[in-house]
């Protein structure tokens, strides 16, 4: 058979490694779902007059895309906002949004949503009143995600995940059993692999931007969506993935044919690694820091997962049914070997991911993606466990080609059926995972709500109770605003107030209160550093008349 020429497949592979490079250079580090870094005004800040504008900042650009919005609402839900959001001097970090004018008192819901860098919607909402009147509850009408585009689209990542699984099998077809290429459950393996991740790929292009909206599956037909997708990370390396499949299309065709298939070696190894980095370039990675090491340990966690289960779905729907003991004996203490590499490099990688994804212990249990992260560990470790009896059952088959190997074989193919059913399921966590707020970026969102703790302003054996209701928003570290709300009628004369932090002796930092409506006082402070700050509070009633109390307030 006269050999097919390689000379396209060569220039179309330099033009992709062309296409991924500039990928690679240009693409703006994206955020790993923005959080909230403050919002003017503050959660349960209570106002004098109402505000002409509510804005909230992030700690990273975020965008707007066509469904984004900052919507203010009052307590019956009317829109009293005027005008579209924006970025106030062009700064991507901050989202504000004018008032209409003359507002009277009252609560008011300020609801968001805005799709960070890395084309994950985020959305959220703060409450604040004006005049004297109680923080009323006020529920958002908008859901912060479509369930049911959140499920399909966590379906299309784990088709996704596993079709590149499948790819990954390549390796063994161009290496050290190439004699499986003539094996037709083979070549249908492969095409499936192909063809799941290629239908993926288009259905996370179209879903994405519904997904990012908010909206239902029929956001798929909504032309606007899909323009925001592909000018943001995602439509960029869906669509440089697409091409890359096109290229191994013609690759696996010339592959499958009567020629050597040590000559494609280069050609699917460059492929291959041009869809790991494409998928690299949809997760967490590319929005942590150091951006070059966090992208190179997902690439590498990657490729080793794709090797390893690609490797296993070959054995099983291949290797395994032909039970040719030449072939097993050539095969499996290599594809054992290979095998144990990935596991290492999955270990290292997944280690050091997990450490930049979850940054504390409490981020660990305490939130869904740390959780999702304790379950890959456990199923990582059934893998190992599995493997280890799929390794002594190769063991026990080499070199026996006689009936006597049938068990061995047999226990074999079940060991690693465990192996890749488990492997499957890893895949599906994986899937959601990659879609799941950071753990240190869900702690670092709780941080930004307030923390309110009472005070008791009365004197020791004093007949009158007197209290307070200390807000300082929001929890962390940094620049606070803290509200004061004196309970009672008796309206004081003056209020000060400053905060220490005993264990790195900082302070005492005046809190710089002021009086809004004669019992509500409203301040700022600068507290720089994490732990319990001690609050104290002095409240002069008139010349004889004062109270000084303390509280603590944790800081993050």
């Amino acid at each position: 058979m006269k050999r097919p020429s390689r000379r396209p497949a060569a220039l179309l592979l330099a033009l992709l490694t062309a296409l991924l490079a500039a990928v690679l250079v240009q693409a703006a580090p994206a955020s790993a779902h923005a959080v909230v870094v403050a919002s003017d005004p503050a959660d349960g800040a209570r106002l004098a007059a109402a505000p002409a504008q509510v804005s909230f900042t992030f700690d990273e650009s975020v965008g707007l895309n066509s469904d984004g919005y900052l919507h203010v609402a009052n307590e019956t839900g009317q829109r009293v906002d005027a005008g579209e959001a924006g970025h106030p001097g062009g700064d991507g970090t901050k989202v504000s949004v004018a008032l209409k004018s003359g507002l009277g008192d009252g609560t008011y819901l300020a609801s968001y949503r805005v799709v960070s860098a890395d084309s994950h919607p985020i959305s959220g909402s703060i409450r604040f009143v004006v005049g004297d009147g109680a923080l009323a509850e006020i529920g958002s009408a908008t859901p912060t995600v479509n369930p049911v585009t959140n499920q399909v689209y966590n379906v299309v990542r784990w088709i996704g995940f596993g079709g590149l699984a499948v790819l990954g099998g390549l390796w063994l077809l161009v290496t050290i059993w190439p004699q499986g290429r003539g094996d037709n459950r083979v070549y249908r393996l492969v095409l499936g692999g192909w063809w799941a991740t290629t239908i993926a790929t288009v259905a996370q292009l179209l879903l994405q931007g519904a997904y990012a909206a908010g909206v239902g599956l029929g956001g798929v037909t909504q032309l606007n969506l899909l323009n925001a997708t592909l000018h943001g990370t995602i439509g960029t390396a869906d669509s440089v993935r697409l091409l890359v499949l096109a290229a191994l299309a013609f690759v696996l065709r010339t592959l499958f044919q009567d020629t050597d298939p040590g000559r494609l070696r280069g050609e699917v190894a460059a492929l291959l690694v041009g869809i790991v980095v494409t998928f690299a370039f949809t997760g967490h990675a590319d929005a942590q820091d150091p951006r070059w090491l966090a992208l190179t340990s997902q690439m590498t966690h990657l490729t080793a997962m794709a090797v390893w289960l690609g490797g296993l779905a070959m054995l099983l729907v291949g290797l395994l049914p032909r039970a040719v003991g030449e072939e097993l004996d050539a095969v499996l203490p290599r594809f054992s070997l290979v095998a144990y590499g990935c596991v290492a490099v999955l270990a290292v990688s997944g280690t050091y991911q997990a450490w930049l994804g979850i940054g504390s212990w409490s981020a660990l249990t305490g939130t869904r993606y740390g959780q999702l992260v304790i379950a890959k560990v456990v199923l990582f470790g059934l893998m190992l466990g599995v493997a280890y009896f799929s390794r002594q059952a190769v063991q026990r088959s080499l070199g026996r080609h006689d009936d006597s190997e049938v068990k061995p074989i047999s226990q074999l193919r079940r060991s690693v059926l465990g192996e890749a059913a488990i492997g499957v399921v890893v895949l599906a966590v994986t899937a959601v995972l990659v879609v799941q707020p950071p753990g240190r970026n869900a702690e670092l969102a709780s941080y930004a709500a307030p923390t309110t703790v009472s005070i008791s302003l009365s004197e020791a054996g004093g007949s009158t109770e007197r209290s307070a209701e200390l807000t300082v928003t929001p929890s962390r570290a940094g620049t606070v605003e803290v509200n004061l709300r004196i309970a009672g009628t008796a309206v004081p004369l003056s209020v000060t107030g400053n905060a220490y932090l005993a264990a790195k002796e900082l302070g005492p930092v005046d809190l710089g209160l002021k009086s809004s409506d004669g019992l509500d006082f409203i301040g700022s402070a600068l507290l720089p550093a994490a732990g319990s700050w001690k609050f104290t509070i002095t409240v002069r009633y008139s010349e004889f008349d004062s109270v000084t109390a303390d509280t603590s307030v944790q800081l993050h």
